[in-house]
């Protein structure tokens, strides 16, 4: 990623709808899909640190990171498991994690094939893991150049990629599905009126918005306890070994 876009992560990650509401929805997939806690835990693709901070006090958390900037944010938080590397080649080794999130990482990696077999290869059997990954080609915008993306999901093509590396898939979903709509029409907007620099929607949106933004977001979580979302902005997936 562009190095505003950490700072923009770093001062808006707390408070940020979106991902205050990840992190509900996270939190409520780690609680049911692996409900047994205190062993180790790994964030790919870690950033500031900030979710492995929420999480230290239950599980034995460990973090990695292609930035050196996002390393030494994450190092400030007094986390001693941070790690400069790469989802392609993990530190690691087999059936070490009983959790590895991997939360908007894959959309970054030129071979998301070697970072999945990866993923498994460091996955515990019958650990999980949590992948979270930007939906739909046609949303491309300003901000997936601005983070650096490669690609964005389907859910029927990850399915794919994930069952080609012996992934069994315990829930898979588009998320975000309700202010989709808004999104449909701002990603029309800026590609109709681009900006004129490099930006992204991070800490973009008014503390009004910002609030209720998040009480939909995290309202969808009472929606996936039932059943799988028909779209949204990102695809959400448990799998385990």
């Amino acid at each position: 990623m562009e190095s505003f876009v950490y700072e923009s992560i770093k001062i808006s990650e707390k408070n940020d709808w979106w991902y205050r509401g990840l992190r509900k929805i996270i939190f409520q997939l780690i609680k049911k899909y692996h409900p047994i806690t205190n062993g180790r835990l790994l964030d790919v693709g870690c950033g500031t640190g900030y979710l492995l901070k929420t999480l230290e006090k239950k599980w034995n958390v460990y973090g990695i990171d292609t930035s050196l900037k996002a390393v030494k944010m994450a190092k400030s938080k007094r986390l001693k498991n941070i790690h400069l590397a790469s989802i392609e080649r993990l530190p690691f080794k087999n059936d070490y994690f009983d959790v590895i999130l991997i939360l908007d990482v894959i959309e970054h990696v030129q071979d998301d094939r070697l970072a999945l077999s990866e993923v498994y290869r460091v996955l515990k059997p019958g650990g999980i893991a949590i992948f979270n990954t930007p939906a739909f080609k046609f949303l491309w915008s300003y901000h997936d150049i601005s983070a650096k993306h490669i690609r964005r999901y389907t859910v029927k093509n990850l399915v794919k990629k994930l069952q080609n590396e012996n992934f069994l898939i315990l829930k898979i979903s588009y998320i975000n599905c309700l202010l989709f709509p808004i999104a449909f029409i701002h990603r029309l907007l800026t590609k109709i009126f681009p900006p004129n620099r490099l930006a992204t929607d991070i800490g973009s949106v008014p503390d009004f918005l910002n609030e209720i933004f998040y009480r939909v977001f995290a309202w969808e979580g009472f929606f996936l306890e039932r059943f799988d979302l028909p779209l949204g902005l990102s695809v959400s997936a448990v799998v385990t070994k």
